[in-house]
């Protein structure tokens, strides 16, 4: 019985496809680069993927003099948020003094997937997938996504599934939160208030 339930244990470890069979020549397919934080960051028209942690989320959202700062978490795989992201994103692009930040929950297996989603739908912003060193490989998206969302908002409880957006003034205080889909001029109009 106790090899038995031995057995059972162990055969749960494993949770995911991905992580199987990852030799350190594979891995190297999976390589995103981290934000380095001593030298200025700069984004010279140059789309990546990025790993990030909240507190390179912070240094981004600091060395940032825009006047509003939105972060969308989405998934390229949940119906909600894999079309109207982009839309959104796309009929944002142009609001002058808004940087847009797109988080996934995602980890660094899903690099390739995200890079034809960015290819896909045209999209000019960098896509930063959540550190795996910092919130694990865990395979809930909505773990690893409510960890990130606890260190760099006290009062963010509501914030719940994809798409979710925190909308930060220049002064990066939350002057918005939303989960669900959303129309570009709602978010046009907390920025005017």
């Amino acid at each position: 019985m106790l090899i038995i339930t031995l057995v059972l244990f162990c055969s749960c470890s494993i949770t995911d496809p991905y992580y199987l069979n990852l030799n350190n020549m594979r891995q190297n397919d999976f390589i995103i680069n981290k934000i380095d934080t001593l030298y200025e960051f700069r984004n010279d028209n140059i789309v990546e993927i990025y790993s990030i942690n909240s507190s390179e989320l912070r240094y981004l959202l600091n060395s940032n003099s825009s006047n509003y700062k939105l972060i969308i978490f989405f998934t390229n795989w949940c119906p909600n948020s894999s079309e109207s992201v982009p839309a959104l994103v796309n009929e944002l692009s142009n609001t002058d003094e808004l940087d847009i930040y797109l988080v996934s929950p995602d980890d660094w297996v899903r690099k390739e997937n995200y890079l034809r989603y960015m290819n896909k739908h045209r999209l000019n912003f960098n896509i930063y997938l959540l550190d795996v060193f910092s919130y694990g490989e865990k395979r809930s998206p909505h773990y690893r996504m409510k960890k990130f969302i606890n260190e760099i908002c006290l009062d963010c409880d509501d914030i719940r599934g994809f798409p979710s957006f925190i909308l930060y003034d220049q002064n990066n205080f939350i002057i918005f939160k939303h989960t669900g889909n959303i129309d570009a001029n709602v978010i046009a109009s907390k920025m005017q208030n």
